[in-house]
């Protein structure tokens, strides 16, 4: 069973092993590790990610690139030894990565046909709607998500999920990972030939290696990723997503 875990100054062993019955990447041990720990510890979180993350087992893809956007550097061990660490106080962090219902946006859409041209109108709207809701809310900078969303249809142009960025409570929850939690509990794995996903701004490192890993069984031009704007920070610099996406703006 892979495990993963991370030591504190305070002597904190903080630990979490895969979910057996999640066989999707969100069950790993890394990303269970890292979303528990950012949910778990406030401000500390920031401070503990920082920490080396030692890992069993291989590295996928999204692994990787999450420790990029959420953490900062992971080496992989051939075993886990709490023995080890017999002066530390041992935490299981492990936490099952639910949908964020905060992030549902437009459910009366799903199902619905939906086009390239009024998908990318909604998540203009959508956008517009959660700057508005910030400012009326009048919550501070670091208590804003900032406004992306994300949909995501099949083959057929069905909408199967819609979701905004709550990245605000966690630094994980960017809109691509709402959701494709979405399609996680709708019980889908694997990203159906032919699909497409709109979105506000171009996925992050971390969320374009989230679409590989769900892709991952399709040749290359089977999925499509269109983006409203282009993200020139440091996350956005990638070229994970080559032969998918496109760029509207």
């Amino acid at each position: 069973m892979q495990t993963a875990w991370l030591e504190t100054d305070e002597k904190l062993l903080i630990f979490a092993t895969e979910d057996i019955n999640d066989d999707s990447i969100f069950g790993s041990a890394l990303t269970r590790l890292i979303y528990g720990v950012s949910t778990a510890f406030g401000e500390e979180r920031l401070r503990y990610l920082r920490k080396r993350i030692l890992t069993t087992g291989r590295m996928t893809l999204w692994e990787k690139n999450l420790i990029k956007v959420c953490a900062k550097r992971a080496s992989t061990v051939s075993e886990f030894r709490p023995d080890q660490f017999h002066e530390s106080k041992h935490i299981d962090i492990g936490t099952t990565i639910n949908t964020d219902t905060n992030a549902l946006r437009r459910q009366d859409l799903i199902g619905a046909r939906l086009l390239e041209a009024p998908a990318l109108d909604i998540l203009r709207l959508i956008a517009n709607e959660e700057s508005l809701t910030a400012q009326n809310e009048k919550l501070k900078q670091h208590q804003r998500s900032r406004p992306i969303s994300a949909i995501i249809c099949d083959d057929n142009d069905t909408v199967l999920a819609i979701a905004v960025n709550t990245n605000a409570s966690c630094q994980m929850r960017h809109a691509e990972v709402n959701l494709f939690l979405q399609l996680r509990s709708q019980g889908i794995k694997k990203l159906p030939a032919g699909s497409k996903i709109y979105t506000s701004l171009k996925p992050c490192r971390m969320c374009a290696a989230l679409i590989r890993e769900y892709a991952s069984d399709l040749g290359q031009g089977n999925v499509r990723v269109v983006a409203l704007e282009d993200d020139l920070g440091p996350m956005g610099r990638h070229r994970l997503l080559d032969g998918m996406l496109q760029i509207q703006g």
